[in-house]
């Protein structure tokens, strides 16, 4: 009994000095993780910015001009909203569009996983993917903020699609105005982009996803799935994870239910991070809370008086 008294203190103390240094302690290593990826930035110059070079080079008048084909060097896959984003960044010389991108991948990273980005950046699909300039990182954080602003998944809806089976969550969930708030955003953006463009780019976009819907690309991946059975075990993924309270699973099922699954796409998993810890400290309040109220509950039982006649 003493033995687990004694260790019930030494754990109650670890939190304490948790609680007091945890918030420091991790503001500087996501600093240094920052700077590690800034220095890393500096050593790769251009690099081999395979996708990235895609972006810079679509054209936003006609997005799909160049795309020959999935493997071709200046395939671009998403829609006409993304290229208009980005397009005032195209005005930049290619190395400084790099610097720049590059960039915001480091900083999706520090916000991401924070103190842990000091490791991740040794994860080799996370160096890779700052290295090709993909969107995994931005997707990742966008799954993340997501749950507190639905909205934000237009960017996957309108980018690699099919991840957007995440809003399976708020429908298992019946959290429709989220749902609505996701959907309206994405419609919201189409009609936006529509207006400025005209629909000949939607409709392109549509042919090229319709073009590349059938392609049994395994990359750089050891096994490779059919999409279709990938979206089925993401879907049951992301069911059960509703049912049972987990975040943290969502986005390892928009990883599963990706269009294709190359190497870099991993790194859109540590989205899987801030996700799970969030549940653990959730669940760990919660039981802090119900302990608190036993407590409480006992205090009460054995500090009232006995009335009188047992009443």
């Amino acid at each position: 009994m003493k033995s687990t008294q004694a260790i019930g203190r030494r754990f109650e103390r670890a939190r304490r000095i948790a609680d007091r240094w945890g918030r420091p302690v991790g503001l500087s290593l996501t600093l240094a993780g920052f700077g590690l990826g800034v220095y890393y930035i500096a050593l790769l110059g251009v690099g081999n910015p395979a996708d990235a070079r895609a972006y810079y080079l679509t054209s936003v008048a006609d997005p799909y001009r160049s795309h020959l084909s999935l493997e071709s060097p200046l395939a671009y896959m998403y829609s006409p909203a993304f290229v208009q984003a980005i397009s005032p960044l195209q005005g930049l010389a290619l190395g400084a569009f790099l610097t720049v991108f590059r960039g915001a991948q480091v900083i999706a990273l520090a916000l991401l996983v924070g103190p842990f980005s000091l490791l991740a950046l040794f994860l080799p699909p996370v160096a890779s993917e700052i290295n090709a300039g993909n969107i995994h990182l931005f997707l990742g954080l966008a799954i993340v903020a997501g749950f507190r602003w639905p909205a934000l998944w237009a960017f996957v809806l309108l980018t690699k699609v099919t991840p957007g089976l995440g809003l399976l969550w708020f429908a298992v969930r019946r959290e429709w105005r989220s749902l609505a708030i996701a959907l309206v955003a994405t419609g919201a953006v189409v009609i936006g982009s529509g207006l400025l463009l005209g629909v000949g780019p939607w409709i392109a976009w549509a042919n090229v996803l319709i073009a590349n819907s059938g392609l049994d690309h395994d990359a750089l991946m050891p096994v490779s799935l059919p999409l279709w059975l990938r979206l089925g075990l993401a879907a049951a993924l992301i069911v059960w994870g509703a049912r049972t309270d987990r975040r943290g699973v969502v986005p390892i099922a928009c990883v599963i239910a990706l269009p294709w699954i190359w190497f870099t796409s991993l790194s859109m998993g540590l989205a899987a991070v801030p996700l799970a810890l969030g549940d653990w400290r959730r669940n760990r309040g919660l039981a802090d809370a119900a302990r608190g109220r036993t407590r409480d509950s006992a205090t009460l039982a054995t500090s009232s008086p006995e009335l009188p006649g047992g009443r």
